[in-house]
């Protein structure tokens, strides 16, 4: 198994996301792509990468590897990398090594040890939503900065007429809604009213993942789950499932 880019931001950029919600990370490498799938300890949250050849300048994998790596390392020798440079990730062996190479102005070489694959593959659900909304990047990350300032959930609402995202504290209360009009909202397919609640602080750790696209695609129902996707076309799909947050009355 070979893999060369000649820019590792996108990988980079997507697993710095994924890191916010684990810390070892198993890579399914099949002739199709990469796929890696998990879900964070705390079963709130859970996220499926797939990234087709056409992100790698050389792709060579001729039959399906499993490779599970800790994630932390495997991230921080990746943020070695000058924008500049070509990475090369190569399986020295079929028990487990992987070596990153970096050529540029220098040459760097680093080796990852391979952990023991789990046992039982990763189940991610396949939701079912009532509508999506499409907004730019900004739109979330700045709601979300915007409701932490009073409350650690906020509240999806969406419409066939607007998309609303708010929080209430004690004291204050925050509000963000675009309009079918607002130049930010790209699409909205929303027939119904619906609602839910999600945790903020794994919203913050989701948003990392807009850095590998220009949109963010958010899909959610009433009291149901948040399915956040960020995608370039032909390249890859990063996306991210949230629980909703229930009250406890």
């Amino acid at each position: 198994m070979k893999i060369v880019m000649n820019d590792v931001t996108l990988l980079k950029d997507s697993l710095d996301a994924i890191n916010g919600l684990i810390t070892e990370a198993t890579f399914d490498f099949s002739p199709k792509g990469l796929i890696l799938k998990a879900i964070d300890p705390a079963v709130v949250a859970m996220t499926t990468l797939n990234m087709l050849p056409t992100c790698f300048t050389q792709f060579e994998v001729d039959k399906d590897v499993k490779l599970t790596v800790n994630l932390d390392y495997f991230l921080e020798v990746l943020k070695r990398a000058k924008q500049s440079d070509k990475v090369i990730i190569e399986l020295l062996n079929e028990q487990g090594t992987l070596k990153v190479s970096m050529i540029g102005n220098t040459k760097k070489e680093f080796t990852v040890a391979l952990l023991e694959n789990p046992d039982k593959e990763q189940k991610i659900p396949v939701p079912q939503f009532e509508g999506e909304v499409i907004v730019e990047n900004d739109v979330l990350r700045e709601a979300v900065k915007n409701c932490q300032m009073v409350s650690d959930c906020a509240t999806f609402h969406a419409d066939k007429d607007k998309f609303v995202i708010s929080a209430a504290g004690e004291l204050n209360n925050v509000m963000q809604e675009l309009t079918n009009d607002s130049p930010s909202l790209k699409e909205l397919t929303f027939k119904d009213k619906h609602e839910s609640k999600y945790s903020l602080e794994y919203l913050d750790k989701i948003m990392r993942g807009d850095k590998v696209a220009e949109n963010t695609i958010i899909r959610f129902k009433n009291d149901y789950l948040l399915e956040i996707e960020y995608k370039t076309v032909d390249k890859l799909s990063l996306a991210f499932i949230l629980a909703p947050r229930v009250d406890n009355d």
